[in-house]
């Protein structure tokens, strides 16, 4: 197994006082190794009421990091690229540390199920209940949170359907949405979609559905997904994700 990659940070402070009242201005620079820039982060750790009407900056979005530092009564000229040199203006108090965190050399897989009610039969959409006849809209987000990508074909997520909830089967049975940065998966519902109808779920998948007026399936008590591809491993851009989605209704 190869040495994990460094991920390091340099942090650099403006401390300024403007119209009496204390202002941290904080640059972060992110690089693997120190040696090529990733991103550099912006960070006002106070309210934003008060950077606009001390600093004198829009509503709708803060400036660039030379515009804020300038607008803000601070002299210094920030890095762009690491590593680099500060070099302190007049009043500014300059902190700079390094910090070296490795990611996991591993794939280490996360998954997060989400419900969100869509609509009752009393409510409509205006603030559904989750009562029976409700239609859930149900999310699972997978995220390879580890440096190593996922060998192809190995991810298979399978989510039993609980009594008392039937799953829908109509078009769009499924929907794939890819994160950023993309995880390099692909899908297609036609056939990285299988069902169980064997009581409690699991094997075989094999089950054909036969969708009812509405589109739901009584029958169905699993349902197997699988993307194809190598998922990509997480870098100092992001950690490759994906979300998958599908519907269900409360008996």
């Amino acid at each position: 197994m190869g040495e994990a990659p460094l991920y390091c940070s340099v942090v650099h402070e403006h401390r300024k006082t403007v119209g009496g009242i204390a202002l941290i201005l904080t640059v972060i620079l992110k690089s693997v190794r120190a040696s090529v820039h990733i991103i550099a982060e912006w960070r006002a750790p106070l309210a934003r009421f008060i950077i606009i009407s001390k600093c004198g900056l829009a509503l709708t979005a803060l400036p660039a990091i030379s515009a804020m530092a300038a607008t803000c009564g601070s002299p210094t000229t920030s890095p762009t690229t690491l590593p680099a040199l500060v070099t302190p203006g007049h009043g500014d108090d300059i902190g700079c540390t390094t910090m070296n965190t490795p990611k996991s050399a591993a794939a280490v897989l996360t998954a997060v199920k989400n419900a969100r009610v869509i609509s009752d039969p009393v409510n409509g959409t205006n603030n559904p209940k989750a009562i029976p006849g409700a239609i859930v809209h149900y999310s699972i987000t997978i995220t390879n949170t580890g440096t190593t990508p996922i060998d192809g074909g190995t991810i298979v997520i399978t989510d039993p359907v609980p009594e008392g909830v039937v799953l829908s089967v109509a078009s769009p049975k499924v929907q794939f949405m890819d994160g950023t940065p993309s995880s390099g998966l692909a899908f297609n519902p036609a056939t990285d979609v299988s069902y169980s109808a064997h009581p409690g779920g699991g094997s075989p998948f094999t089950y054909a559905p036969a969708p009812d007026a509405n589109g739901y399936d009584a029958a169905v008590r699993d349902l197997r997904i699988a993307p194809t591809g190598s998922m990509a491993g997480a870098t100092a851009f992001g950690q490759p994700s994906i979300t998958l989605e599908y519907s269900v209704r409360l008996n």
